[in-house]
């Protein structure tokens, strides 16, 4: 018969020790719990197998993975050259009609770019809530929170969707690589104001 709950041992649990309450504490530290549907099948597992099928985060096969192009990531873009030039030439001669056409055009970019980190979010949280890969949902989240970012401060959607795949690809990898890596995050540059750092201007 399991027994009632979880202890503070650190010698492995037994078989028989593993019950429905064991497996639906195991599910809230590797996830964020589950179904009781769930929880009785990883409770039927016994602990090996629950705790393989959970850590192996690359076992489970035909899953919507993020791709690429799932979000837009040419919302928020920097001027080409043309239109740089020609904002320069509007300033130059106040010409106030082509400078409230590229407010305008910057005010209509924020508006989609909020709209999508919205969508985003809406995303992420059904990932958390279905993906048969609980922990690597819970280690990104765990990772965002290390490496602290903020859209508010970072204002481009694309690019916190770039960290969130850096963070879910490197969930449960190693974690100097994963350093190496944030160090080079486009989020985590703008966020840290790397992208302004200059030699005599710190």
């Amino acid at each position: 018969m399991a027994e009632s709950g979880p202890t503070a041992s650190l010698r492995p649990i037994t078989p028989g020790a593993f019950g429905y309450e064991q497996a639906r504490h195991l599910l809230w530290r590797a996830g964020f719990g589950g179904a009781p549907d769930q929880i009785r099948a990883i409770a039927d597992w016994g602990p090996k197998r629950a705790v393989e099928a959970l850590v192996d985060v690359g076992s489970v096969e035909g899953y919507p993975w993020p791709t690429p192009d799932r979000f837009e990531g040419e919302i928020i873009r920097e001027l080409t050259e043309a239109e740089r030039a020609e904002y320069r030439r509007a300033q130059r001669s106040r010409d106030e009609d082509t400078l409230a056409r590229f407010r305008s055009m910057r005010q209509r970019q924020q508006r989609l770019d909020r709209s999508q980190i919205r969508d985003m979010q809406r995303w992420w949280l059904e990932r958390m809530i279905e993906s048969p890969r609980p922990l690597e949902e819970k280690m990104t989240l765990f990772w965002h929170a290390h490496f602290a970012t903020s859209y508010r401060t970072i204002e481009n959607s694309y690019h916190m969707f770039l960290q969130n795949q850096l963070y879910r690809s490197n969930a449960v990898g190693n974690f100097g690589a994963l350093l190496r890596r944030v160090i080079r995050d486009p989020a985590m540059i703008k966020y840290l104001d790397n992208d302004e750092n200059r030699k005599r201007a710190p």
